[in-house]
C-alpha cells in the first residue's frame, strides 16, 4: 500500500514538473495509476478503504475542471528600469544651478 501511496505522489509530482495545473489531467493519471494495483483492492478490507478513498479523490479532481486545461504561466519579462531624471548618459548630472 506505501508503495501505491509513494507512486501517486511521484506522479502528481512529474505532472506538478510540467506545469500542469489541469484537475481533469491529475484526475485521469491517478485512475490509471490505481487500475494497476487492482488486485490490492482484494488483498484486504483496510487497502480497499484507501484505495475507495483515494478513487473519490480523483472521481473530484476530474468534475472539478470546468474550464479546460490549465498551466502555470512564465512570468512576463521584466519592464526595463525607469531612467532617473537629472542624469546624463555619461553619469554626470545635469543640473539647473550655476556656478556663482
Amino acid at each position: 500500500m506505501k508503495a501505491y501511496l509513494d507512486g501517486r505522489q511521484e506522479a502528481v509530482g512529474q505532472i506538478a514538473a510540467t506545469g500542469s495545473t489541469d484537475p481533469q489531467e491529475i484526475g485521469r493519471a491517478m485512475q490509471a495509476f490505481r487500475n494497476e494495483v487492482e488486485g490490492m483492492a482484494r488483498q484486504s478490507d483496510h487497502i480497499k478503504q484507501v484505495l475507495d478513498k483515494t478513487d473519490l479523490a480523483d472521481r473530484q479532481l476530474i468534475s472539478i475542471s470546468a474550464v479546460g486545461p490549465r498551466t502555470m504561466q512564465a512570468p512576463p519579462p521584466a519592464a526595463p528600469a525607469p531612467s532617473m531624471p537629472g542624469l546624463s548618459g555619461d553619469g554626470e548630472t545635469a543640473s539647473a544651478s550655476s556656478d556663482v
